[in-house]
């Protein structure tokens, strides 16, 4: 019976404690609905609480005489800045006027006396200034707020240029599924909240120009000149866009790229780059593990750059340190300098010049010349047609070279070479080599095709493997098995 007793009492304590703090909600409840702002049972605890949609249609100056429409008025850049704040672009049916809207959603406790909202809206030398001073907020159960610029049905901003600045709260243009929106030109700034230009927004005459440090960027828009993009880390997407591209990137680049149409140049630290289609020529100037991929894997590795389709040019400057490339089939000339990263191009259409330190080299279908040089890496070259004035060079790793119909070849090697003809003429140059493995496949037409050795390392002989019907084969150093 004793402890019968004793477990109702500390039951009867437990409930006694709940509706305790229930009380206590409740009360603080009740200031939130009825007294926001107010101090909290007097230590220092403020709830704030903003759900009410504000309009403007004129500016905020404090006397009514010196306020200006909105609508009707001479500007030509929209300027914005906030703190947590998000910036959209709308229309609306029903509306003759172009207006400022401020949508918060805030329910949160402060630890401040500045608990309030202070939208400021003015027009002063062709510029419509919005700025939002958000609250100091806590704790924040519910923290949004967005402001939109609307104008009426009939009416665009293609005229307008936009300089949007925020420190988390996120950028987006877009149009509607029965609407696209034009603008003239963007230059957007956010520290780490998301930036999204949809693909019902065109960009009519000026460029897109976009800095942040950690934001997520989206680009699905018809940009007819420029975008550029700079920063720190985090993730870029661009989709369609009729204009160049130029990405510069300070640490951690995350960038898919698909269908660009004019030039892209790429400049990054770390991370990995992936462009599935575009439309001419790619500077690349990354390092230090970026991976470009030209469109070849879905989830590419942290430090290579993958191409699908690029109809154009490869341009890798020479401080693509540690960065692997990866070009699935292209139409140009690839003119890549790299340190310890490999490339790979899976169909070249014209030339390739290729300069790595440790990266390895691999052309799985050439129609052109080839000038591959590397100090420690492989090379592996398929080529076809009909060449003259391939040079393949590297000090100490293997070289494989799948030839048809080549002119001169000159191979130069410290390790092992494997050569495999499949027709035509072949005459080639193979100089320090420590094994060569030559096949002509049977059938071939090479009646005059000759391989000359000559130059092996002095103090070691070449072991030269041959396969031939009516090939020759000329040694100047080394010996046949």
């Amino acid at each position: 019976m004793g402890k019968s007793k004793v477990k109702k009492g500390f039951l009867y304590y437990v409930m006694l404690f709940l509706f305790f703090v229930l009380g206590i909600a409740c009360i603080f409840a009740a200031i939130l609905v009825f007294s926001p702002g107010e101090d909290v049972l007097g230590i220092g605890v403020r709830f704030v609480n903003y759900n009410k949609t504000v309009e403007y249609y004129k500016t905020t100056e404090a006397d009514e005489a010196l306020q200006t429409k909105i609508e009707g008025a001479n500007f030509s850049t929209v300027k914005f800045t906030s703190g947590f704040t998000n910036f959209n672009i709308g229309y609306d049916v029903d509306e003759v006027n172009t207006r400022v809207q401020f949508r918060p959603s805030v329910t949160a406790l402060s630890r401040s006396e500045k608990v309030d909202f202070k939208v400021t809206v003015s027009i002063s030398g062709g510029v419509l200034n919005i700025s939002v001073t958000e609250p100091e907020l806590w704790i924040g159960f519910s923290k949004t707020a967005t402001v939109y610029l609307i104008c009426p049905q009939n009416k665009t901003f293609e005229n307008l240029n936009f300089d949007i600045t925020t420190a988390t709260g996120a950028i987006k243009f877009d149009g509607s599924s029965n609407r696209t929106e034009k603008v003239k030109s963007l230059n957007l700034k956010s520290n780490s909240g998301s930036i999204e230009l949809g693909e019902k927004l065109n960009i009519t005459s000026g460029n897109a120009n976009i800095t942040t440090t950690s934001s997520k960027i989206s680009v699905k828009t018809n940009i007819s000149n420029m975008l550029t993009v700079e920063n720190s880390t985090g993730k870029i997407n661009v989709d369609k866009i009729s204009g160049s591209a130029h990405l510069i990137n300070n640490g951690t680049l995350e960038a898919n790229l698909n269908i660009v149409g004019g030039d892209v140049t790429l400049n990054s630290k770390n991370g990995y780059i992936n462009i599935k289609q575009l439309g001419t020529t790619v500077v690349s100037n990354t390092s230090s593990g970026v991976r470009n991929e030209l469109g070849y894997y879905d989830t590419p590795a942290s430090n290579e750059t993958i191409t699908g389709y690029l109809n154009g040019n490869f341009i890798g400057e020479i401080n693509l340190d540690n960065t692997n490339i990866i070009i699935g089939k292209m139409t140009g000339d690839a003119d890549i300098e790299s340190q310890s990263g490999y490339v790979s191009i899976e169909k070249l259409g014209k030339k390739a010049d290729i300069a790595t330190t440790s990266g390895s080299i691999e052309i799985k279908n050439a129609y052109n010349n080839i000038d591959a040089e590397t100090a420690s890496g492989a090379i592996s070259v398929t080529q076809h047609g009909s060449l003259a004035g391939t040079i393949l060079i590297s000090e100490s790793g293997t070289i494989t070279a799948n030839l048809t119909q080549i002119g001169t070849v000159a191979i130069t090697t410290g390790n092992n070479i494997n050569i495999n003809v499949t027709t035509g003429i072949a005459f080639k140059f193979i100089y320090n080599a420590k094994a060569i493995s030559v096949n002509w496949i049977s059938g071939a037409l090479d009646t005059s095709g000759t391989i000359l050795v000559s130059g092996a390392s002095e103090g070691s002989t070449t072991l030269v493997t041959a396969n031939t019907t009516n090939g020759r084969i000329t040694l100047k150093d080394g010996y046949v098995a």
